[in-house]
């Protein structure tokens, strides 16, 4: 069971785009059947758990299977994808791209300042 909260195309206005905070906002674009995806959301958990305590990071999961709307709008057409949105817009994109080390020293040089 994961910790981090799921979004569909109903909510997505509502819990990204109108965010007016400072906070950091990663949106997960998954799905069930998707191996690295799930491998994606283990490191996500790792990242939550670092940050639960912040007001400055949220985790969402936005599974394709379920939802269609958000992913047509910002053109994923792989899995995993994260978005990155800061202030309701998006400021990074990423495909997947392998090693969690790799990806957490990335993570962390870029969003460093803004999640301290």
């Amino acid at each position: 069971m994961s910790n981090l909260n799921n979004i569909n195309d109903r909510d997505f206005n509502s819990q990204i785009l109108a965010k007016k905070g400072d906070s950091l906002v990663i949106v997960d674009f998954w799905a069930s059947w998707c191996a690295p995806c799930k491998t994606m959301i283990k490191t996500l958990e790792e990242i939550y758990d670092d940050y639960k305590n912040s007001s400055k990071l949220e985790i969402l999961k936005y599974n394709i299977e379920d939802n269609s709307l958000i992913s047509s709008k910002y053109n994923i057409l792989s899995i995993p994808t994260l978005i990155f949105f800061n202030r309701g817009l998006e400021v990074k994109k990423n495909y997947w791209f392998g090693a969690k080390t790799r990806y957490c020293k990335g993570y962390r040089r870029t969003y460093q300042k803004k999640l301290n």
